[in-house]
Formats: C-alpha cells, structure tokens, sequence
C-alpha cells in the first residue's frame, strides 16, 4: 500500500487551469510534495499554487524535457507522479492506476479524455466506431507514451537525463522526454502500462501543425512508419465522417484532415532522417 507520493508538475503561465487541476491532485493523490517546475510564469501561476499545502517551487528556463529530469531529482518518495497543468483527474484516479502496479510494472499511464472539442469529437467518434465494429481497444499495447499523468517508480529514473537535439541539427522539442522516459523505465525491464478506461481530462489546446513533429520523431524511433502515415490518411475520410455524423461537430472535419495531412509530412521527414543514421552508422537514436 502507497502511502504518500511526490508530485512533479511543470508549469508555465498555467493559470487558466491550474486550480481545478490542484483541486484535483490533492484530492485524488497523497501528496507528500508538490514540486512545482515553474518557467518562470509571469501570470497568477505561483499565487495559486502557493495556496495549497507542501509545494516546492523550482523556477527554471530550461526545456519541458529538462524540467522534468530536474523535477526527477527532487522526488523522495518510493513512486511519484508527473501530472501536466492541463490535466484534471477524475474521481478515483489513484485507485485506478494502483490496480496496474505488479512487481514487473515501472509505470503506470493513465487514458486521457481530450477537451479540445476538434480532438475530443473525433476521439468520441473512434470509440463509437470500434464499439459498432465490436473492436475493443487495448491502451496497454500502445507504443506512444504520455507523462500527463503518470505514475513511475522513483528508482528507475534516478539516472535519466533528457536529451533532445538530433545530431544532424533537429530539436525535438520537450514533450518527447515522454517517450524517452518510457524507453528508459522498459529499458530497465520493467513494463510501461495503460489504464483502460479514461481517468482524467486533458484541456489541451494544439494547432494540427504540432502532429508534424511527432510523426517525425516517432517514425524516426521506429515506433510508427511511412505505412501507417500513409495507412491513416487514407482511411481518415470515412473517420471523420462517421465521427462528424456522431458528434456533428464540424470544427474537427478541417481539423483532423490537416493533422493527419502534417503527420504524414512528418513521417516522411522522419523516414528520410532513420535512413541517413542508417547509412552514417550512428547509435540508435543519433542524438547527442
């Protein structure tokens, strides 16, 4: 039984969220310590935080990769969570991911339901389809990793540093230390799981050209492929068109067509990066 866990949450000018995403935290987790690394906000992020119990306040102007590597070494607690400032968990959020925890089991992810009502009514529509073809979902087999909100045992991170810059002159920016982070707890041997059902709110906002990095970084590790970009573009028309038909919200039609349209680009990209690390003999990744 998990008594107490240490929180790590970067922020930046987190305010437009930040207290329903508190309120949630310290009703659903037993913080010992909310670590708070901060960008230095300039809007009412600190005031807000500095209403609750037991926060560390780390401000730093390093990358969102960083931050979290730094967040790492302030942990204390056996397990700790990263929980992003957009994220409100649902009620029994910290039973539900306990569930997962076996002696083989180094993190545990938890299925964030999108508020972007473009994103969200797509996501509604493809949960509605695979019910009519009666094709269930397995989060578990999931390759992608998000840190939103999950649950890492302390230990298996102690030696993690984030790196970010592609040798040949391509930063990928921080959000994939998510994807780094995973890599690191299964290289140790230890499985990275999903929980089935949705167990918080993710009030995440991104224009569709943020798809074209991560088709390109994810097609340069290796954990998608020119195939599936080109797979999912083909058969997004009937999607978004069944999902518009459920939701009828036509603000995801454009939305969706041109996210999958820059994953595509990126998957090219990241195809033609994977094939000159390749010919120049480099270590898996090839970054520095």
């Amino acid at each position: 039984m998990i008594n107490k866990i240490d929180v790590v949450m970067p922020t930046y000018n987190s305010e437009r969220f930040l207290k329903p995403v508190l309120d949630s935290v310290y009703c659903e987790i037993p913080v010992c310590h909310l670590i708070l690394m901060d960008g230095f906000s300039t809007d009412g992020t600190l005031e807000i935080a500095k209403q609750y119990p037991n926060v560390k306040i780390i401000q730093t102007r390093q990358s969102l990769g960083k931050c979290r590597e730094l967040g790492i070494k302030q942990v204390d607690t056996e397990w700790f969570a990263f929980v992003d400032s957009d994220i409100v968990l649902e009620e029994g959020w910290f039973r539900q991911v306990q569930r997962h925890i076996k002696p083989d089991v180094g993190a545990v992810e938890g299925l964030d339901l999108l508020m972007d009502p473009r994103r969200g009514a797509f996501q509604t529509g493809m949960v509605k389809l695979r019910e009519l073809l009666r094709k269930s979902y397995h989060p578990k087999k999931s390759k992608r990793a998000f840190t939103g909100d999950t649950f890492i045992r302390t230990e298996l991170l102690s030696d993690f540093k984030f790196i970010h810059k592609f040798r040949h002159g391509k930063t990928w920016g921080g959000a994939f230390a998510d994807q780094l982070i995973r890599q690191h707890v299964e290289d140790k041997g230890f499985k990275w799981v999903k929980t089935e059902d949705y167990v918080c709110r993710h009030y995440d906002f991104k224009p569709p050209i943020r798809s074209l990095t991560s088709g390109e970084f994810l097609t340069f590790i290796g954990h998608s492929s020119l195939r599936d970009a080109f797979k999912n573009m083909l058969t997004i028309i009937p999607k978004v068109l069944y999902a518009f038909y459920v939701t009828k919200e036509w603000r995801m039609v454009s939305y969706q067509f041109k996210w999958y349209f820059y994953s595509l680009k990126g998957a090219i990209q990241g195809t033609l990066k994977r094939k000159m690390v390749a010919r120049c003999g480099e270590n898996q990744y090839g970054f520095e």
